[in-house]
């Protein structure tokens, strides 16, 4: 990080940084956060690249500043909730003006400027060899490497060295003089991803057995409790008996009102796991950090720097008129994605997405929902007027020219969302953080949710051109074929050919050790007790006498070489005796029932259904053991669309506007047009197909399970519709190409929908998208992606009117 000042000012309880830059080349953490939000984006500086023409990502904050204010108790409501057990007011009065401390942190000025890449380096040794072996296209990102033989010819070597296994000097010079992709991030990510996931989901499947025991074990407390209280209730006399309901029958409610409240406190904390009571401590801690803390940026943009869509046109059409004749397919999108690295920074277009202040609050309740409120929400595009943009859509009115001073190169802006307000209201904060924290055995029941609401009018200017360098700068997420998405895709498909390799007698000697090294673990974690320094046999490690021993380390050298599916597998056959699922443990069977699966016999576990990526349907599947429905069970509950899930949005008025471009030889111009919607509400409703009804119900459920199972809600509401299509009196191109009545004059279209009712929505289209919860129907491969969708539409009144426009 570096800055220009900093000042501590204590009597104010107040730090202030001014011109802040924070680079990602000197900061690993920030250098994670921006791989995971813009995987193209430069955040390494390498030697023998030039930083004015292609610069590393940064953030520059004009002024930090974080301040402490103190205030009374009564601006938080929740005091007064947490209060109500209090008898009378003046402990909850006083409490009220005790003083509390609010974080106020205010940024002015941040600009997070991103800057693609496009070029992969130079993979490790022997990756080219193994895709040419497997017939696997190279990914374009990776520039084509040749070397010179011994009769002074280009020859094509494959992989990126020559015969001695040193590397070229074209490889070098390509891959120093260019940004290229963070290989080494993307390359350990690769490598532990499936070690990482089984990993995980073992901690998930020891927690929900903790979890299942410790239930069974609260329910035969409160069996035994209900026992005692039945038989040892004291006898009383006749006499004393009605005494004692006429004199002392309220302070006996009381007291034994509070009493029962204290033993199940003191029961549910007693009988809660580790976990449980894990989770209270981070819901309590963020509960009070986020009702003390308010954030408030002003001047806020996002800058991505790319090539623009008029660049890669001509370069694309450059070099497919060259290869005709010379280059085939793969080589010519090799070269084009080369001279588009190529391009510097003052030759690339740019996507602003900004805001001119950003407020975020919590909200004062136990739920801790985040308000974010935006102002001045917009998002814009910048063509460099050297390529010749000017000329081309100097007939927008959305369009802004800057001015160049000190060799700052000139853009031509286009506004593609114009400013507007926008409130969003975020729920499930807390149990969000959880989930991401800790083990969450109640996630799949949590709810999230987004509401955003706009106030103001919404213009959207829809150029195709200038749509087109957007899409492109976020190509990461829209485009599969982007450099990136076909770079990353190789190089998982050659990690996992060249790694994933193991025997049969491997996966054996693997599930015979693990069980072993997995209760010495535990025994030395219970040192401290006298039974655990007893010695131990191989009846109680689980292991035959001939078996190989393996040490840990050996274990995690067979993991690298295998999925996490094999993992998990060999993980479940190896601790069937450890991992034990309690025969009164409902939310097994009620599993099992929702999915219409079943556990094959122990003589026949050749029939179950294989654990691998082509089947990863949870519906009508035969496990091997109960683990491995388990497992299953617990990935599908512990994953982030597990819970219900809702986004709303609406919006007063959306404008749409469609510009006019002029026509070329290739592309026939647009007409202009526009099209204003009124009263717009979208919403989406995500649920989960696998909980169908409780374990307690036993009516209906069968028909629960015959009947579809919704899995998306969308549904689609307008009050209005208006479509215009705008002549332009000035540009005779427009009125040539637009249809005439008789009298040669030009015909304008407008189509409108409203209703008598205000209230009243003319259209609303509900879409219900449902899963198919039988492999028979459809390959299991293609079993996630088929669904059924349902449009039922309805309107009240529309009519099209013609009319000429002059």
């Amino acid at each position: 990080m570096e800055y220009k000042d900093i000042k501590l000012s204590p009597s104010r309880i107040k730090l202030t940084i001014s011109d802040m830059t924070l680079l990602p080349s000197k900061s690993s953490t920030l250098q994670l956060i921006i791989l995971a939000i813009f995987p193209s984006a430069n955040v390494k500086l390498d030697t023998g690249i030039d930083i004015n023409d292609y610069p590393e990502s940064r953030i520059i904050i004009s002024k930090l500043s974080i301040k402490i204010r103190i205030s009374s108790m009564s601006e938080s409501q929740t005091v007064a909730n947490k209060l109500y057990w209090f008898k009378g007011y003046g402990l909850s009065l006083l409490l009220r003006l005790i003083p509390r401390p609010i974080i106020i942190i205010r940024l002015k000025n941040v600009n997070i400027e991103i800057e693609k890449v496009y070029l992969a380096p130079e993979p490790p040794v022997g990756y080219r060899t193994i895709s040419e072996m497997n017939d696997m296209v190279l990914p374009f990102a990776l520039p084509l490497v040749s070397t010179v033989t011994s009769n002074g010819l280009l020859r094509d070597d494959g992989d990126g060295t020559d015969r001695l296994g040193r590397p070229t000097q074209q490889s070098i010079s390509e891959s120093s003089r260019l940004p290229t992709f963070h290989q080494d991030y993307f390359l350990e990510s690769i490598q532990t991803e499936d070690v990482s996931e089984a990993t995980k989901l073992t901690f998930f499947v020891e927690r929900w057995l903790d979890h299942a025991i410790s239930q069974i074990k609260k329910k035969t407390n409160e069996k035994n409790v209900k026992k005692k209280s039945w038989h040892f209730q004291p006898k009383k006399d006749d006499d004393a008996s009605e005494l004692d309901e006429s004199d002392n029958t309220k302070e006996e409610k009381e007291d034994n009102t509070s009493q029962s409240a204290n033993n199940e406190e003191t029961n549910t904390k007693q009988q809660q796991t580790y976990d449980e009571k894990m989770n209270n401590w981070i819901s309590w801690s963020f509960t009070k950090l986020f009702h003390l803390l308010t954030l408030d940026i002003q001047q806020v943009s996002i800058i991505i720097s790319g090539v623009g869509s008029d660049v890669v046109k001509l370069t694309r059409e450059k070099y497919a008129s060259s290869s005709e004749t010379s280059h085939s397919s793969s080589s010519e999108a090799t070269e084009v994605n080369l001279q588009l690295a190529k391009i510097p920074k003052s030759q690339r277009s740019l996507t602003v997405i900004g805001a001119e202040s950003i407020t975020l609050n919590f909200t004062p309740d136990l739920e801790c929902n985040a308000l974010l409120a935006l102002v001045g929400l917009h998002v814009k595009v910048g063509t460099p007027a050297t390529i010749g943009a000017v000329s081309s859509f100097a007939s927008s009115s959305s369009i802004t020219t800057t001015t160049a001073e000190n060799d700052i190169p000139v853009y031509t802006w286009h506004t593609i969302v114009h400013p507007f307000n926008l409130l969003a209201e975020v729920k499930g904060i807390l149990p969000f953080l959880i989930w991401a924290i800790n083990y969450d055995h109640y996630w799949s029941s949590k709810f999230i949710g987004i509401n955003l609401s706009v106030s103001t009018e919404v213009a959207v200017s829809l150029s195709s051109e200038h749509l087109h360098t957007v899409l492109l700068h976020l190509d990461d997420y829209t485009d599969p074929n982007s450099p990136f998405n076909r770079w990353i895709a190789w190089l998982r498909d050659v990690y996992r050919d060249k790694t994933l390799d193991i025997s049969e007698e491997e996966k054996v000697e693997y599930r015979n050790n693990y069980a072993r090294i997995m209760v010495e673990d535990g025994k030395k974690k219970k040192k401290k007790s006298k039974s655990a320094n007893a010695t131990t046999t191989n009846e109680d490690l689980s292991v035959a006498t001939d078996t190989k021993l393996l040490t840990k380390e050996q274990l995690k050298d067979m993991e690298k070489r295998m999925t996490k599916y094999e993992i998990m597998s060999l993980r479940c056959y190896a601790m069937k005796k450890k991992w034990r699922i309690p025969k009164s443990n409902k939310d097994f069977e009620v599993f099992l029932r929702n999915i219409r699966s079943s556990i094959c016999d122990r003589d026949n576990e050749d029939s179950a259904t294989p654990m691998d990526e082509t089947n990863l349907s949870p519906f009508q599947r035969v496990y091997a053991t109960p683990l491995h429905a388990l497992v299953t069970l617990i990935r599908e509950n512990s994953s982030i669309l597990a819970p219900r899930a809702t986004i709303e949005l609406s919006v007063s008025t959306l404008h749409i506007d469609f510009p006019y471009h002029t026509s070329t030889a290739q592309e026939v111009s647009s007409i202009p047009s526009s099209i204003t919607v009124s009263g717009l509400y979208f919403g989406i409703d995500q649920e989960n197909v696998l909980h169908v009804g409780n374990g307690d119900e036993k009516a209906g459920i069968d028909n629960k399970l015959d009947n579809p199972r919704p899995f998306l809600n969308l549904s689609l509401d307008i009050h209005a519709v208006k479509w215009d299509v705008v002549v332009d009196d000035d540009d005779m191109h427009v009125s040539e190409e637009l249809p005439l009545f008789r009298d040669r004059s030009p015909l304008g279209i407008v189509y409108m929908v409203s209703s008598c009712c205000c209230l009243a929505k003319i259209i609303n289209v509900v879409w219900c998208i449902v899963p198919y919860t039988d492999p028979l129907c459809f390959p299991s491969i293609l079993l996630p992606r088929q669904y059924r969708v349902k449009t039922p539409c309805h309107r009240n009144t529309s009519f099209l009117l013609v009319c000429p426009l002059r």
